[in-house]
């Protein structure tokens, strides 16, 4: 079998083992081959025991894929797109895809979908995922580039026991090793294609999807007002705010919130994403302002940002002015969303909490600081940075606010924008 794997690709071929989240406080049991699913160990059967692998060329659907995927007008599909490094053009053929299949485009932040004119835009998929749709059965996943951000959206995914074909854009990013099907190569004759063989879809399907994110988008807006100054409410004030040419989002809980919070936008939406997430997004935010030329604000949290602090002597790159807000928790936040939180000494070992600010740093590189503690502080600080030829390094602090805090206001968000959307009867 792993020779049979190995002949597909071109090169070393990478084996995952599924062993048990590392993560949580629990005992480390003995690994046995039980563990690994029947799929995984014998594929889906003598005809398909792998992922089928194929380029896109002039005829760009082959027919033997159609008929493995069951590829046929009616059925209830999604479109799921993950993090991209390049924005897409307003004729993109994912846009038609939709428009012709009615299926609802899953977007994350970072995908360069999540735009005014998408069509059947899904942009509340962590509440819907474990609200409303959480128990939805699609008929066929349609995966453009990476798996999505979040692991309630890809854990839904993953529960699918549909086909699924994934556009790599010349990688393997199937880390779920889910897809029965990878194209490679140019999407746009292949997503073409795709819309005249599935056209149309399910109507209904398509509608139930649409008015449950309305629902659920409507519900998340009040709520994260009323829930007054927090790190959600301070992701929502600065993603969303005007006068800000492109935003780039950091790894960690600056992308999560933003994913939740983002609303649609035809601006350019950059993420750092990958094994080294964390490293060099002061700079690439430098970059991006200097290729851009044009006024941009990079969300980020405190560790990214004091990872990559020396980056800020080129500050002048950014000609044009700009924002980084730092969203100032005391440490790896993203760890007391995880069980690894319970574990003793967790503060020190895995938080790395710190007493630092960045003001200091603001003075030595020559940037304006602003010292926010609550929204009003924030909506001045943007508005001056709108407005502004000169970087301004806006700095969130929540004093009072408990990682334990914002673990609960954050899933509390979701959960009451999942239940909205349940209520609405769909």
């Amino acid at each position: 079998q792993v020779s049979r794997l190995a002949q597909t690709w071109a090169g070393p071929t990478h084996l995952n083992v599924p062993l048990r989240d590392p993560l949580p406080p629990l005992p480390d049991p003995a690994w046995t081959p039980a563990t690994i699913s029947n799929e995984a160990l014998l594929g889906r059967g003598p005809a398909t025991p792998f992922t089928l692998r194929t380029f896109a060329a002039a005829t760009p659907i082959d027919p033997a894929l159609i008929a493995t995927l069951k590829l046929r007008p009616g059925l209830r599909g999604v479109i799921v797109a993950g993090c991209q490094s390049e924005p897409m053009t307003s004729d993109n053929p994912a846009f038609a895809l939709a428009r012709a299949t009615g299926f609802p485009l899953i977007a994350d932040a970072p995908s360069h979908l999540r735009t005014p004119d998408a069509p059947n835009l899904i942009s509340t998929f962590d509440a819907l995922a474990t609200g409303a749709l959480a128990e939805a059965r699609a008929e066929l996943v349609i995966q453009l580039g990476p798996t999505p951000l979040t692991r309630a959206a890809y854990e839904w995914c993953d529960r699918q026991r549909c086909p699924w074909l994934t556009f790599s854009g010349g990688k393997n990013q199937d880390f779920l090793h889910r897809a029965w099907a990878t194209i490679e190569g140019g999407w746009g004759a292949a997503l073409t294609a795709l819309a005249q063989i599935l056209t149309p879809g399910n109507p209904a399907w398509c509608e139930r999807w649409v008015a449950a994110d309305a629902a659920a988008q409507q519900v998340l807006s009040e709520r994260t007002l009323a829930l007054g100054w927090s790190e959600s409410l301070a992701t929502s004030l600065s993603v969303n705010h005007p006068g800000f040419a492109f935003v780039q989002l950091a790894s960690s809980m600056a992308v999560r919130h933003a994913n939740l919070h983002l609303r649609p936008s035809a601006r350019p939406i950059h993420s750092n994403r990958g094994v080294n997430g964390i490293d060099g997004t002061l700079g690439t935010f430098l970059g991006l302002a200097h290729a851009h030329a044009r006024r941009g604000l990079l969300l980020i949290g405190d560790l990214a940002a004091l990872h990559d602090l020396p980056a800020l002597a080129s500050a002048g790159l950014a000609k044009a002015g700009g924002a980084i807000v730092v969203l100032n928790n005391g440490g790896g936040a993203i760890f007391d969303y995880l069980p690894v939180a319970q574990v003793p000494d967790y503060e020190h070992w895995v938080r790395t909490s710190h007493a630092l600010t960045f003001a200091g740093a603001a003075t030595m590189f020559g940037l304006v600081h602003h010292d926010c503690v609550s929204a009003k502080d924030l909506r001045s600080a943007l508005d001056a940075s709108a407005n502004d030829q000169r970087l301004y390094l806006i700095e969130c602090r929540f004093p009072g606010i408990s990682g334990a805090d914002t673990v609960s206001q954050h899933r509390a968000l979701i959960q009451a924008a999942g239940n909205a959307a349940t209520a609405s009867g769909v």
